[in-house]
């Protein structure tokens, strides 16, 4: 597998330790916030909302910083490290707005890291193994959110509180950091060369219609902790809840690595279609069932269907942007995405609070299938910026 070198597996690795460490926190931040903090689901769409949007407009500046300077791995590495000691404070938090200020923190980290650490990935391997490295490294990211949550089951079983369960988080993370200075350490590949710097908005400039289709459906991308909310927060919901988070990214997994192979074989285009759509009657199943079996049929399956769509989207990022601003580019597309989430959140919960589970899932699959229309047609994104 000759796409699979070291700066690639590094970066795997050091995803997998670090959504090992955020996912042993996140699928008890509902019940946490709901009977320890007495907060309801605007609070928790406030949470996520804010905390994305502080993430993407970091991602957007560190993006074109690091191609305006060519520097990449520094970024990479200061992400990491503040995500992953700001993160288990919440730990010491007693009132929501200390949860929104802690997540907001830990998004700093992931808004420094993701743009440049994305360029290096693309830069890395050659343009028809993009899909498979971007898959690589999705479905290592979400084995770590597979097994984080599994750790906070085991930890909740041995009659663990989730404030010691948020402090032991730091241990992974301190894994990644070490992990990423030894396995990076003097990484040249890792620095995208270029005679010049590309303006940051020049792929959105050639492709709007593809930009808005993001907004759309990211407005569909509501906190995944909303589903823990609809499992409810009561009697064996609460055990529930990593199990289901569990078994939403090992689908999540499978969906990553399945659009990775297939973006190299095929345009991703197709891929996207079938994965927007999916989303959005996976929302419509979701507003208007309460049964808990359905409730994780149509989890599982919409998980399926959002890890699929995450390589192909990046592929495409890699593929309209040229080398010298691809670091602008994947920024772009994490502040379009964040700019939409952090609306989403707040509509979303707004109406959960409003009008219950089935008005909030129903605003949702509407994104989603719009996103998924206005996608039917496109043109071609092109071939590869030189």
């Amino acid at each position: 597998m000759p796409w699979l070198n070291r700066t690639v597996l590094c970066l795997g690795l050091v995803s997998f330790l670090t959504d090992a460490s955020s996912e042993m926190i996140l699928p008890l931040l509902p019940y946490f916030l709901a009977v320890e903090l007495g907060a309801g689901a605007f609070a928790l769409g406030a949470v996520e909302g804010l905390a994305r949007l502080s993430a993407s407009v970091l991602q957007f500046v560190a993006g074109r910083s690091a191609d305006r300077r060519k520097r990449y791995l520094p970024w990479v590495l200061w992400g990491y490290g503040i995500s992953s000691l700001v993160r288990p404070l919440v730990a010491f938090t007693l009132a929501p707005w200390q949860v929104i200020a802690i997540r907001m923190g830990d998004r700093v980290g992931k808004g420094l890291r993701s743009s440049p650490r994305d360029a290096v990935l693309a830069a890395s391997v050659p343009p028809s193994q993009r899909g498979r490295a971007f898959g690589f490294h999705r479905g290592m990211d979400h084995a770590g959110a597979v097994a984080g949550p599994l750790v906070a089951l085991l930890l909740l079983a041995l009659a663990w509180s989730h404030r010691q369960i948020f402090l032991l988080a730091l241990l992974p993370g301190l894994l990644a950091l070490l992990l990423l200075v030894v396995g990076l350490r003097g990484e040249r590949a890792a620095e995208v060369k270029a005679a010049r710097v590309a303006p940051a908005a020049s792929g959105a400039r050639k492709h709007p219609r593809w930009w808005l289709a993001i907004a759309l459906v990211s407005l569909a991308h509501v906190s995944e902790t909303f589903f823990i909310f609809k499992l409810g927060v009561e009697g064996d919901a609460r055990l529930q809840a990593p199990l289901l988070w569990s078994s939403l990214h090992v689908v999540k997994m499978l969906g990553a690595l399945a659009g990775g192979q297939w973006s190299d074989r095929r345009h991703p285009r197709l891929w996207l279609l079938v994965s927007w759509f999916g989303q959005g009657l996976m929302w419509a199943l979701l507003a208007w069932t309460e049964e808990r079996w359905l409730v994780w049929l149509a989890v599982l399956t919409f998980g399926l269907f959002l890890g699929g769509s995450e390589a192909p989207e990046r592929v495409l990022i890699s593929r309209i942007a040229p080398p010298s601003a691809r670091g602008s580019a994947f920024g772009a597309y994490y502040l379009v995405q964040g700019v939409a989430a952090l609306a989403s959140n707040l509509v979303f919960g707004s109406l959960w609070d409003w009008g219950g589970a089935a008005a909030a899932c129903t605003y949702a699959a509407v994104s989603a299938l719009a996103a998924g229309a206005m996608w039917i047609g496109m043109r071609d994104l092109g071939k590869e910026s030189e």
